[in-house]
Formats: structure tokens, sequence, C-alpha cells
């Protein structure tokens, strides 16, 4: 017995030991396969990382194409599509022109005209056009041997009696200011007193210029109106200035150039006067500028004359513009 057990134990050492071997020697060929798989795949593995980075450079090069050509696309598109956005927007223009013809052809009973951006109607319009201190005498409108009907005096001279309440005020407002001392220098003229100032005006430019006849009269005109189209044979207009400015120069533009007149010019119209020939409107007054002289047109009449820049000429010419388009 006891020799059968040592047999039987060193058969059980053997087949352990067999075991043992085989587990290390599939251990080393598993080892030697891994280890040769590797050395086998790095090649691979360089040429797969260096294709995909080609790939993915192509792509990337591809893809900044398409941004270019995108983009190139993006900036002509607005050039192709202007025109189809200023073709769709005819139809409106055209639609508005159109509905504003249709207003400009009906006729149109209010405007937004004058001061304080009020509404005229006609009738309005017709009333300021009707009102007598519109009356127009100049180079081309004769009022012939006119008179006023009534007259009144005011610092020793004649004018008409409807405006010797606001030309007191006005005086009184500018000599209020310390500018100076605002006299009237000359007031209502008879046709044959203009007629005598405008043959002596004559004679000057004869004298002093030289001129002939014909020439001295139209010369004259320009400074002198002729009897029956002079403002001062209405008695609405006045020359004024300081009384010292008027002693040192008489009546001249130097007086354009002083505090007093400036401020007249730009308040006049509060008390229904206006500058009759403002420096830039000779071409259409025919008259050469004078800051002196100031004419009584009505509150109403001188506050839109002055908001609209506009002598008298002017005023007229609109009124009669807006009741014709209006009837």
């Amino acid at each position: 017995m006891a020799r059968y057990k040592k047999k039987s134990f060193n058969r059980n050492k053997f087949i352990i030991i067999t075991v043992l071997s085989l587990i290390v020697i599939f251990s080393l060929i598993a080892a030697i396969i891994n280890i040769e798989g590797n050395n086998d795949n790095s090649p691979t593995k360089e040429i797969t990382e260096e294709a995909t980075k080609e790939v993915s450079q192509e792509e990337t090069i591809t893809t900044e194409e398409t941004k270019e050509e995108t983009k190139e696309e993006t900036e002509e598109e607005p050039k192709e599509e202007e025109p189809q956005i200023e073709e769709s927007k005819k139809p409106d223009e055209n639609q508005n022109n159109t509905s504003q013809k249709e207003e400009n052809d009906t006729p149109l009973n209010v405007s937004k005209y004058g001061f304080s951006d009020e509404y005229f109607t006609v009738s309005e319009l017709l009333e300021l056009k009707d009102s007598k201190y519109l009356m127009i005498a100049n180079y081309e409108n004769s009022i012939d041997e006119y008179a006023p009907k009534s007259l009144s005096t005011l610092q020793g001279y004649k004018i008409d009696s409807d405006i010797k309440e606001p030309l007191k005020e006005f005086i009184d407002d500018v000599n209020s200011k310390d500018l100076g001392n605002l006299i009237i220098c000359s007031g209502y003229r008879t046709y044959e007193y203009q007629k005598g100032l405008f043959e002596r005006r004559i004679k000057r430019c004869q004298n002093e210029e030289g001129l002939s006849y014909e020439k001295a009269v139209k010369k004259a005109a320009t400074i002198v109106a002729r009897p029956g189209m002079s403002e001062h044979q209405t008695g609405l207009t006045v020359d004024m200035m300081d009384s010292v400015a008027n002693q040192k120069y008489g009546l001249s533009k130097e007086f354009a150039e002083t505090k007093m007149y400036k401020y007249m010019k730009e308040n006049a119209h509060k008390y229904g006067f206006i500058e009759r020939y403002p420096v830039d409107k000779g071409d259409i007054t025919k008259i050469i500028f004078e800051p002196w002289h100031y004419r009584y047109v009505g509150e109403k009449n001188a506050r839109i004359m002055y908001e609209k820049g506009m002598c008298l000429e002017e005023y007229l010419s609109w009124i009669d513009y807006e009741i014709e388009r209006r009837s």
C-alpha cells in the first residue's frame, strides 16, 4: 500500500507540473503574439493617422473654399436683388403719387399756412386780400392821386389815422430797450410832393453822374418812387431811424449796422409793420435796400409775411395763388 501511495503522489505531482508548464508556455506564446501584433500594427496606425490627417486637411480646404464661395455669393446677392427690391417699391410709390395727385386735384378748403400754424380757409384768404392795409403802390401799380380819408399827426408828421396807435406803441417799445432814440423822419406825402422829389432826383442823377434824361429817369426810379407809385402816398408808411444816426449821416444803409435796426426788423411785425424794402428783395420790389422804411399792413398780415420771409409783392401773389388753387 505504501508503495501505491508513493506512486500516486508522484503522478499527481507530474500532472501539476505539466499543467503549470503548459500555462507558462501558453502565456509566453500569447505574449510573443501580442508583441508581434503591436509591431505589425504600428505602421498601419501611422498610415491610418496620416491618411486621416490628409482627409481632414482636404475637408478643411474644401470647407474654406465653400465658405469663400458662399461669401462671394452672399456679397453679390444684394446687387442682384436690389433692382427687384426697388421694383417692388415702385407700385407703392406710384400709388402714393397717384393719391397725392388726386389730393392736389381736389379743391381744398383749408391749408397749413400763416402764423402759429393756423389753417386759413378761402374766405379768410379773401378777407386778407381785401384789407385796405395791403394797398400796393410800386413800379407797376399806381394809386394815381389817392389820399387817405383821415390823417393824424405823430412827432410832427402826418400819417393815416389807423396806424397812429400801433406806430406809437412800436416806437415806445424800441425806445424802452436803451437802443437810442427812434424818431420819424418822413410820413405821408401827397402826389404833388412826390412828383417834386422824383424830378429833383432825376436832375441830381444827370448832374452828378452825367446820365442822359432817359437813363436818369430809370436810375431815379430805383431810389425815389414815381408820383402815384410811392408807398408814402398811402399814409401807411414812415421812415424811421435813430435821431443821432439821422443827424450824423441821414437816411443811409449804415443804419442797418445798428442794434436798433436789428431789433426793429425782428419785432415790427408784432405791431403790424414790415420792413418794406429788405436787402434781399430788390429784384422783386425794384427798390434799393432801405432799412429805415416801414409799412403798416396789419398785425395778422405782418406776422404771416415775417414768418414766411415774404415782401409785400410776394405775399399778394401767394394769396392769389392759394385762392385760385382751391377754387
